[in-house]
């Protein structure tokens, strides 16, 4: 729901959320009933189960097109741990046709209420008549067309000037580790850029460069390429920079640093600007420094960084976390150095937990996350403490490795 936008058309056909619209109100059909507030439950459920909707897109017209043509992926592709039970009800429930869905909320409810699964309706087969299907066709047609065309001239370009279709999402690997692909708002797929071979994408990421449209692919190195981890391409395929994220300073009982990687990437609007910014976490293959930092995609100024002592497993922007719609940064993994610092900044442990490696959350502001954290003194010459908006760590393991508890020798309980 936090990432959910309402969106108005330009003319007088739909006023809403097509993410939540039935196949039936996306056609425009005259006779609509209450089986279309079932899809649209199914569809809330569905987005419970995987933290997602089935159907996403860059543009009204391309989500439409979706839920027109394509059937919802197993919640399960999305979340392993989502209940079959549940799973099956939210597919029911979002069967294209009205007669395929459960009758009523009361059939739904009993549904639920019985713990078993429902029937879902197997993947369609294309065998709609002929004028529904063509007409369902020129209108998704005329949407993709029409918001491209308000899209290339937003940002710059002109209707038949010739200019590349308008990604609407991209991805890596599918088989190759090396590739990067990209599906544009006229439903075709193609391959957006090849690595060489011994380069391995962790991720790519759509960013959008300011509010007129304009989009750019950023690419981030497992493997990096002539010791750049992070790449930015234009929307037509052509490098605009590559950056290295590797980190030159000593850190605490590690030996001299080494090539960094890039191994998460996310694009948000964290400055209220228009456009949006990278979010790239880095770190040494070899030991546990990580950074986490944001960079201006346009000038690839690095605004700011937060230096973690150890892994970081996930990443995710809260768009409205603190008041004034202002974004925070939620990430979590594992520290292994729990440092302070006496008056004289003679570097001690402290012991925080009774595990070496312990499992953390933190919540980060973008607007003042610069320096090391947590810590209560420059553990790195040169580097401020940083103060996260919130830190804990977890009396748990924080890796799936062999850990010790204490310092002892008695081998931990792996949770």
């Amino acid at each position: 729901m936090i990432t959910a936008q309402t969106r108005v058309t330009l003319g007088d056909s739909i006023l809403g959320t097509p993410e939540y619209m039935s196949p039936e109100q996306a056609r425009g059909d005259e006779h609509i009933d209450h089986r279309a507030d079932l899809y649209s439950a199914g569809v809330v459920l569905y987005e419970m189960l995987t933290g997602r909707t089935p159907f996403r897109a860059d543009t009204p017209s391309a989500v439409i097109h979706q839920i027109l043509n394509t059937d919802a992926p197993e919640p399960r592709t999305f979340n392993q741990g989502v209940d079959p039970v549940l799973a099956s009800l939210a597919l029911r429930l979002m069967a294209k046709e009205p007669g395929n869905r459960l009758a009523s909320a009361k059939e739904a409810l009993t549904a639920l209420e019985t713990g078993e699964r429902v029937q879902v309706p197997a993947p369609r087969r294309p065998r709609r008549g002929l004028i529904l299907a063509g007409l369902a066709f020129v209108v998704v047609s005329v949407w993709v067309l029409s918001w491209d065309r308000l899209r290339r001239w937003l940002g710059g370009a002109a209707p038949g000037d010739g200019a590349a279709p308008v990604i609407v999402d991209v991805w890596t690997g599918d088989p190759d580790v090396t590739n990067i692909w990209a599906k544009y708002a006229d439903g075709t797929t193609s391959l957006f850029h090849q690595f060489p071979r011994e380069v391995e994408t962790a991720h790519a990421e759509l960013v959008h460069l300011a509010g007129n449209g304009s989009l750019a692919v950023a690419a981030a190195l497992v493997a990096p390429l002539a010791g750049e981890s992070l790449f930015l391409f234009d929307a037509d395929g052509t490098e605009r920079w590559p950056m290295d994220l590797s980190d030159e300073r000593q850190w605490p009982d590690c030996g001299p640093p080494t090539q960094w990687n890039c191994r998460r990437l996310a694009a948000a609007n964290l400055d209220a600007e228009p456009g949006e910014e990278l979010l790239a976490v880095a770190g040494d293959k070899n030991r546990y420094p990580t950074r986490i930092s944001i960079i201006d995609p346009r000038t690839q100024e690095v605004r700011s960084t937060f230096r973690h002592p150890g892994g970081i497993s996930g990443l995710r922007i809260e768009e409205d976390f603190f008041r004034g719609h202002r974004p925070a940064i939620l990430a979590w993994g594992y520290n292994n150095l729990l440092y302070c610092a006496d008056d004289n900044l003679r570097v001690e442990r402290v012991r925080l937990a009774d595990w070496t490696l312990v499992s953390v959350m933190m919540v980060l502001d973008p607007n003042a996350m610069d320096g090391m954290g947590p810590a209560c003194g420059e553990v790195i010459p040169g580097v401020p403490p940083a103060v996260p908006y919130a830190y804990a760590f977890l009396n748990l393991p924080g890796t799936s490795a062999t850990v010790y508890a204490g310092g002892g020798t008695d081998r931990a309980r792996q949770t």
